[in-house]
């Protein structure tokens, strides 16, 4: 079960566990992506997981490319750790310095309707973030410092990590592309949600259109719901950890032979202007709880709160 923890702890970047509203029934010609560009904007990030809290400040600019619209992230600031404003302080200063690359992401890719196609040379922002873990825990990364050094190298590490890069311009924008509800009406529906490379599991969604802001009627508060369990993950378990392994050269451990069961919530939420899908506001929430027969269950909580600065004001929630 070490590879699977390892995997499951992917924890340099967003969490890999996001929702696929396949189901077509809910989405109807309405909102659509209509960004001008190029444009810059800043977003102000508040991410949580397991107790630590991170705010980060981006630098951000949209662009226009021969290969299509393109996502750049210009630069990262961690601003506080846990509520302690980084300027206070000179040795947290010198701690955030050490791991603020990884904040830094590779640009992304977007077609012209606004959907995450690719991440751009993703196999740099892994090895970032692997050169990071060796500066911060050299005695301590080990295996997970070689895992992630060859796993954006593979097929199978690239697609995973567009997953778990792309949750990210979902949250802002894609789920929201052709959605036709009227406000203050829902949509329920089954799909299905890739966890891991060509796993996928059934998985109950609903869609709400929450209606306009008071404060502004301009924009849509708009909410995505996912929710999925699952008590037979461990076959496929086993073929994404037997693949990874031989792709990264890794030692398995063998075959998982308990029953591992799988419980993940998330919930997609953002303030949108209707005529354009720019986002002041957008929040995301999974909760994953991994249960192994004879092993401690696992629950991580993971929040991103995002606040976007258009035009040099920020539009606060």
């Amino acid at each position: 079960m070490k590879l699977a923890k390892l995997i499951f702890g992917f924890a340099l970047l967003p969490c890999i566990f996001g929702c696929s509203f396949q189901s077509e029934s809910a989405r109807v010609s309405t909102l659509h992506f209509n960004w001008k560009a190029p444009e810059s904007f800043r977003v102000e990030e508040l991410a949580e997981k397991n107790g630590t809290k991170f705010r980060i400040l981006y630098q951000c600019e949209l662009v226009r490319t021969n290969a299509g619209i393109v996502l750049r992230w210009l630069d990262a600031k961690i601003t506080e750790v846990n509520g302690e404003k980084v300027n206070d302080s000179k040795d947290l200063r010198q701690t955030v310095e050490s791991i603020e690359d990884s904040f830094r992401y590779p640009p992304f890719l977007i077609d012209q309707n606004g959907r995450f196609i690719k991440v751009i040379n993703v196999e740099d922002s892994v090895k970032r973030a692997s050169e990071m873990l060796d500066k911060i825990a050299p005695d301590k990364s080990g295996d997970r410092s070689k895992f992630y050094a060859k796993f954006g190298e593979t097929e199978t590490g690239r697609r995973v990590l567009n997953q778990v890069f792309g949750l990210i311009w979902q949250n802002w924008v894609e789920v929201w592309v052709d959605v036709g509800l009227a406000e203050g009406q829902t949509s329920s529906d089954e799909g299905t949600t890739m966890v891991f490379e060509g796993i996928e599991i059934p998985a109950k969604v609903k869609l709400t259109n929450l209606g306009a802001m008071k404060s502004n009627t301009n924009l849509l508060s708009l909410k995505y719901e996912c929710e999925l369990a699952t008590t037979n993950f461990t076959a496929g378990l086993n073929d994404f950890i037997e693949k990874t392994t031989k792709e990264t050269s890794l030692k398995s451990a063998g075959p998982i032979t308990n029953a591992v069961s799988l419980k993940r919530s998330t919930i997609l939420e953002v303030q949108t202007e209707r005529k354009t899908l720019k986002p002041h506001w957008a929040k995301r929430t999974l909760t994953t709880t991994v249960s192994v027969p004879g092993e401690d269950t696992e629950t991580t909580l993971e929040v991103h709160e995002y606040k976007f600065i258009w035009d040099g004001k920020a539009h606060l929630n």
